[in-house]
């Protein structure tokens, strides 16, 4: 009776959420401007890229905490650091620790940055007028906990963008909740992304890329499954969804889908080796308009 309390709870909590966030769509259409520090949106470890991002219910030590901070299954300290070559001279760049403070709670830090190479600058003409660098950094920290049923995370993060002379600022907030259902393996996620106040950038003042993500997931230590619905403040409704399988010598195989924007490609792939305390894993995305990129995480755990 309790589990089909906790089934029932965690619907209606994913309803709540979508119902608000059509109220998001209705000040869109009334004419809220265009969306800032779009670096947010960018896939970061190679894990949740590999299973096209549909992570919001499942778990895989700190890797999938940038889409549910209460995504976290730590038996000691881990770190990861990822490597991700995005487009032509642009890489993200992602440092991620998780702390235990016993088995039930503990904390993570993050830090992430995507780095462009120098720009050519030219006037209306063409003249070359030199070069300009741009980047964007978001820096912050969270706690999870979870009872038998119920795992919930909160992050705090700092935004800094920079292009040429100019810099904005900015705070945001995640937060996320997953409920583990009667069903063994099978787990309700949801999750707000990017919560915070406007940012302005050279005197023009735009929302950040807010979004929610709910999702369904199913972990069985061989066959790992995900499927999310998400949507931004800017962009309808898309569907993300992915598998892994687990073989031996610790290899795992990934392909996911999500058909998020032009600019990367609606099908992903990754691969990922266990070594004792050590995971190296790969993700690609074949791309669409600007090319392929490349991901590559290292986990100490």
């Amino acid at each position: 009776m309790c589990g089909q309390k906790g089934l029932w709870l965690s619907i209606v909590i994913v309803l709540a959420v979508w119902a608000e966030w059509g109220r998001m769509d209705e000040a869109r259409a009334a004419g809220v401007g265009t969306t800032t520090a779009s670096f947010l949106k960018v896939g970061i470890a190679a894990q949740a890229v590999g299973l096209g991002e549909a992570v919001t219910a499942l778990t895989d030590g700190i890797s999938f905490t940038g889409y549910n901070p209460s995504a976290v299954d730590l038996r000691s300290v881990q770190l990861a650091a990822t490597h991700t070559a995005l487009y032509e001279g642009v890489s993200l760049e992602d440092i991620a620790l998780g702390i235990p403070f016993g088995k039930r709670w503990g904390m993570v830090m993050r830090v992430s940055g995507v780095l462009m190479n120098r720009t050519a600058r030219t006037d209306v003409a063409g003249n070359d007028l030199g070069t300009y660098t741009s980047n964007a950094f978001s820096a912050g920290a969270g706690l999870y906990g979870s009872t038998e049923k119920w795992s919930f995370g909160i992050f705090g993060k700092s935004l800094q963008q920079k292009i040429d002379g100019y810099s904005a600022s900015g705070f945001a907030a995640d937060a996320g909740l997953q409920y583990r259902t009667p069903i063994r393996g099978m787990t309700l996620g949801v999750a707000c992304l990017h919560l915070g106040k406007p940012v302005t950038f050279v005197q023009q003042a735009d929302d950040l890329p807010r979004a929610v993500r709910a999702g369904i997931g199913y972990d069985n230590g061989f066959l790992k499954i995900g499927v999310d619905g998400v949507r931004y403040v800017d962009q309808p409704v898309f569907l993300c969804a992915g598998l892994e399988l687990s073989l031996f010598g610790g290899l795992r195989l990934r392909a996911g889908y999500s058909d998020q924007s032009d600019l990367s490609s609606a099908f992903k792939a990754g691969i990922g080796f266990r070594f004792s305390a050590l995971d190296l894993s790969y993700a690609y995305d074949p791309g669409v308009e600007m090319g392929a990129s490349h991901r590559v995480t290292l986990t100490v755990r």
